[in-house]
């Protein structure tokens, strides 16, 4: 990152990173609402916009992995002039309307894990209230979220350890991977028809709220300004233009086409 803007201070490519992770999960979120919400899903369908695509929930993790590999290709290209007073691997957090003042940086990892911890265990949680509601306890329902659930957490916590998370940290996240489900289902369960859908609906829209307003701040500030900035060089094009093919080429093999 610090390759495409170079006269940009830590403080702002770390700001930067952080809207990053957060629209990486606000486009996973997204793609999720529209695919298990039925009405939205009929709409998109009829729509000239349909990609008939089921990564909903890989669209999260491989965003992750998207910007762990923008920033290690654009911090390796520019190892020369890295900027040494910040420690590597920290992220600034600012005090909420106030940029004259901040908080002592924090380890990336704990950036990620709490946000993409957070929503998508509240996918997981919908995912299961929608199975206990439907009241068919078919096997296969139950394994279908277990196995994302699994693939999310392998993903997640080496990038994690990578990124010098504890190990005890990533042993909390895996329980509360494993209870989001699980926890939907119970509640599902004991709802009724009536209440099962509106609590489910509701559950749907707030997150789908939270996925639209990540993705204002990444178009605001990670599409069209990297957009902008490609011009310095060819070089610099060239490794932006690079990380969006590994990003493609990690959806590929998750596509039902």
């Amino acid at each position: 990152m610090k390759a495409l803007a170079p006269r940009t201070s830590r403080q702002d490519l770390s700001m930067v990173l952080d809207n990053c992770i957060s629209g990486a999960a606000g486009v996973g979120l997204t793609h999720w609402f529209v695919r298990v919400v039925p009405l939205a899903n009929i709409m998109v369908d009829k729509s000239v916009l349909a990609i008939h695509v089921l990564i909903g929930e890989y669209m999260i993790a491989t965003g992750v992995l998207f910007a762990h590999i923008m920033n290690t290709v654009f911090l390796s290209a520019n190892k020369d002039k890295r900027d040494q007073t910040i420690p590597a691997q920290t992220v600034e957090r600012y005090v909420l309307g106030s940029k004259e003042h901040t908080y002592d940086v924090r380890p990336l990892a704990s950036v990620i894990y709490i946000k993409l911890g957070l929503l998508t265990s509240i996918h997981f949680f919908v995912e299961g209230f929608n199975i206990g509601c439907a009241g068919h306890g078919e096997l296969g329902q139950y394994l279908s979220p277990l196995t994302d659930q699994i693939f999310m957490a392998i993903v997640m916590g080496i990038m994690g350890l990578r990124t010098g998370c504890g190990i005890w940290k990533t042993f909390k996240l895996a329980l509360l991977y494993s209870a989001s489900t699980p926890l939907g289902v119970m509640c599902g369960l004991v709802a009724d028809d009536s209440a099962g859908w509106m609590s489910y609906m509701t559950l749907a829209t707030i997150v789908s709220l939270m996925a639209g307003f990540y993705l204002v701040i990444f178009m605001q500030n990670i599409a069209l300004p990297e957009v902008d900035q490609t011009s310095v060089g060819k070089s610099n094009r060239k490794l932006f233009f690079l990380a969006a093919i590994v990003y493609l080429a990690c959806l590929y093999p998750f596509s039902d086409q």
